[in-house]
């Protein structure tokens, strides 16, 4: 379902509540003190579906590039990297520089390897990659924004689905 109002956000802590906010970077800012905890960690699939101008996709990416609330994983760098043509990797690359980067530490990659046991013995296997970006969102409190809801089955961080 697609935003229904401009300005709203579908904020899903996953295993818990769903919750309908005007204003994420105000609800973030009263939940974590740290500067990152108003940051917006968007997975590969947004950056895909935003640089085919999809709707709300490409208007919150944008949001979130003018407030300096986007943060992009080193992984989703090298993910958008291999999928995309020669000009979406100009324009890519320019954006790279002007938005938080967060590479993959030991904190994030021993946080990724618990993930990764946790739901390796469940019936819908979690990818070690999709596992790191959890990771990089719950140790720097970000909220991961993503499509696929269903790769991120972790409870102990923030999702957002904007096409919810």
């Amino acid at each position: 379902m697609p935003l229904s109002e401009p300005g709203k956000e579908n904020i899903t802590h996953t295993g818990a509540t769903s919750l309908k906010l005007l204003n994420g970077k105000e609800r973030c800012a009263k939940i974590l003190p740290n500067y990152l905890n108003n940051m917006f960690l968007a997975d590969t699939n947004i950056f895909v579906y935003s640089s085919i101008d999809l709707k709300p996709y490409s208007t919150l990416l944008k949001k979130w590039y003018s407030n300096k609330t986007l943060a992009i994983s080193t992984i989703s760098i090298a993910e958008f990297l291999t999928k995309s043509d020669i000009e979406d990797q100009k324009k890519f690359n320019n954006l790279l520089y002007s938005i938080e980067t967060l590479p993959v530490s030991i904190d994030i990659a021993k946080q990724a390897a618990i993930y990764r046991k946790q739901f390796s013995r469940k019936v819908k296997r979690v990818h070690m990659l999709d596992c790191m970006l959890a990771a990089t969102a719950k140790i720097h409190k970000c909220t991961l924004v993503t499509t696929n809801l269903k790769d991120f089955p972790m409870k102990d961080i923030k999702i957002l689905d904007p096409g919810a």
